[in-house]
């Protein structure tokens, strides 16, 4: 299928700086200009089309998919059309969910199903903000600030699958609901020199603050062959009784998965496919992960085994 083709295409460039070949990410700042970083989250060149930075540019990559692709919200906001949205200003709560599509489901959700949902919309704006301090305090990216609160369709979908999966079949998609931890999902980064040590530090603070850490989930040490996605991911309860999902990433996996994986994730996923086309596009993620390790866009944490140890 082309489709492989198209989406296996790689977004990574590489800059020269100062004489030094160094693996970048593209990302855009708040105001829409475009930057560097290098793996460690060092800004390392500016817009190469405001600056003249493109002569370090390696021509053979293309400069306008890196620069569409890389953002450092992770995917923009889009209406039913798939066109862009860029608000001016933040968006909290139920403002996060900009499709009229995405909002006639919210307002038709089963009365059981919306209050749980209603009370992830309420929770939103409190532990956006707060995890944004976070970040500051540990000097880490906060990232995917977009995806802070799941979209109501895609949490529908969820209880309905789950339910199907499930071997108790008294269970209430109520209970389903509730039990869900990604309604509220961050993400903070740092480089892959100090990510364990810093993701270690956060949760030891949120832990003494009165958090309850469900479970700690280090992708790095799943096999290659059967795992295609690296990171760090956690299941939280605030001291308020909030769930919620805490996912740690250096730049280079958070770019791997939404921007490079994330397509074929969702082709994998999709049941309505044939077990041929699932497959394949399960293997084409995994060679994208595989290549990207070998060629040293993708690198290791630092003591990734050590991560949510004696926490």
């Amino acid at each position: 299928m082309n489709i492989y083709k198209e989406l296996a295409k790689v977004f990574d460039a590489v800059a020269s700086v100062n004489g030094k070949k160094e693996n970048i990410t593209w990302l855009t700042s708040k105001t829409g200009k475009h930057y560097a970083v290098n793996e460690n989250g060092e800004r390392v060149i500016g817009d190469p089309r405001a600056t003249g930075g493109s002569k370090n540019i390696n021509k053979a990559r293309s400069q306008e998919k890196v620069h569409k692709t890389f953002r450092a919200e992770g995917p923009a906001y889009k209406d039913d059309e798939g066109r862009n949205i860029n608000p001016k200003e933040k968006l909290y709560g139920k403002n996060k969910i900009v499709k009229k599509s995405e909002q006639e489901i919210y307002k038709n959700m089963e009365p059981a199903l919306k209050k749980v949902y209603e009370k992830a919309v309420n929770d939103e704006e409190n532990n956006t903000k707060y995890f944004e301090n976070v970040a500051k305090q540990y000097n880490m990216k906060m990232l995917g600030e977009n995806a802070a609160l799941k979209q109501p369709g895609s949490f529908e979908r969820k209880v309905n699958s789950d339910l199907a999966e499930s071997e108790d079949k008294n269970v209430t998609k109520e209970e389903i609901a509730k039990n869900i931890y990604d309604l509220n999902r961050y993400t903070l980064a740092s480089g892959p020199n100090d990510l364990v040590e810093k993701s270690n530090k956060v949760l030891k603070d949120l832990k003494s603050k009165g958090y309850k850490i469900v479970k700690a989930k280090n992708y790095w040490n799943v096999p290659d062959e059967s795992n295609y996605y690296n990171g760090f991911n956690c299941s939280l309860i605030s001291p308020e009784g909030n769930k919620l999902e805490l996912q740690f990433h250096t730049l280079q996996s958070f770019a791997m998965k939404e921007f490079k994986t994330h397509p074929f994730y969702e082709i994998e996923r999709n049941k309505k496919l044939t077990d041929e086309e699932r497959e394949n596009a399960r293997k084409t993620a995994y060679d994208l992960v595989f290549n990207a390790k070998r060629q040293g866009q993708l690198n290791v944490p630092k003591n990734y085994t050590e991560f949510a140890k004696n926490i």
